[in-house]
């Protein structure tokens, strides 16, 4: 299947070649399948495509249950939030198919930067401005970094002195599909890392900065998302979302073996997760309590006692 130039569903931009979904809390990257059925559902917006139609484009050369159909509708529905018995993006046609009941607005005028800012048309500007604040934390930065060089460079030539601010990016993994979510172990010695590859699905991979080949961590078809490392990079704590708002938290041994569950993240719709110095909670943000169709919902910060499980909310 050809991939689709980004596209724009009320405030969501699409990008099918980074299987990226951009809306108002962020990006969230799913997989290419489920990318696919969206695009499809997008070429005929208003209208119901059947399901022998998206499996049929989406799996040409493959035999597929209906289940598998079922569950990236389920994944997309997760990302935009939407309510399956009151949808407002993708809606279910008993006994045909899907419909996507949101409009569609091609998105070419969007242009891409090198670094990955987005320059966009006043009329796409109209539809579903950026947040603001990206930006505005961008360019402090930028200009606190800059007045920083500006005084140790005056200090240095007050003393006589060179100032080189080195810069240097080194790449530290090359595999084929989709990489992101790198996280530094504490030490700085190793990253731990998402991978998208042929499968379809997310897994974790480690590796030592330095070392030649990475080493996968998970190996489920569901996603495991969002890893944080322990206090003592001795283990790494991560999401798995499940069928609807399901979804699970997992710790893992830094060297591998068996995950074990350690609570829910039920409803949970931001990829993060932050573990205290003591090693003893654990922190992430849930929209459980928000309307599902509700993409600006209100979110709470959750603190787990990684010991008992116990839960209770900060915000």
């Amino acid at each position: 299947m050809q991939i689709a130039p980004p596209f724009q569903i009320g405030a969501w931009r699409i990008e099918p070649d980074l299987y990226r979904v951009v809306g108002p809390k962020g990006a969230v990257y799913i997989e290419p399948k489920a990318m696919a059925v969206l695009c499809r559902l997008a070429e005929e917006a208003g209208e119901v495509v059947t399901r022998e139609e998206l499996l049929a484009s989406v799996w040409p050369d493959a035999i597929v249950v209906e289940e598998t159909l079922t569950r990236c509708i389920s994944e997309l529905r997760k990302v935009f939030r939407d309510d399956a018995r009151s949808p407002k993006v993708i809606e279910t046609i008993r006994g045909r198919g899907y419909r996507l009941l949101m409009a569609v607005e091609r998105a070419e005028a969007i242009k891409l930067s090198p670094s990955g800012a987005e320059d966009r048309s006043p009329a796409l500007q109209a539809s579903g401005p950026p947040s603001p604040w990206p930006v505005r934390w961008g360019v402090g930065l930028a200009i606190v970094v800059l007045i920083g060089i500006w005084v140790i460079s005056m200090g240095a030539k007050e003393e006589g002195l060179t100032v080189e601010v080195p810069v240097a990016l080194m790449p530290v993994t090359t595999m084929p599909g989709i990489e992101y979510g790198a996280q530094l172990s504490p030490d700085g010695t190793e990253a731990v890392y998402i991978r998208i590859g042929e499968e379809g699905n997310a897994d974790l991979y480690v590796k030592r900065l330095g070392a030649e080949s990475s080493v996968r961590l998970t190996d489920d078809l569901a996603h495991d998302v969002a890893p944080a490392w322990s206090p003592d990079g001795q283990q790494i704590i991560f999401m798995r979302p499940g069928p609807g708002d399901a979804c699970t938290l997992l710790i893992l041994p830094r060297a591998g073996g068996e995950a074990r569950p350690v609570g829910s993240c039920e409803g949970n719709s931001f990829q993060d997760l932050a573990w205290s110095p003591d090693g003893r909670w654990l922190a992430f943000s849930s929209a459980s309590d928000a309307s599902a169709s509700d993409a600006a919902g209100p979110a709470r910060i959750i603190l787990l006692e990684l010991e008992t499980g116990a839960t209770r909310a900060l915000t």
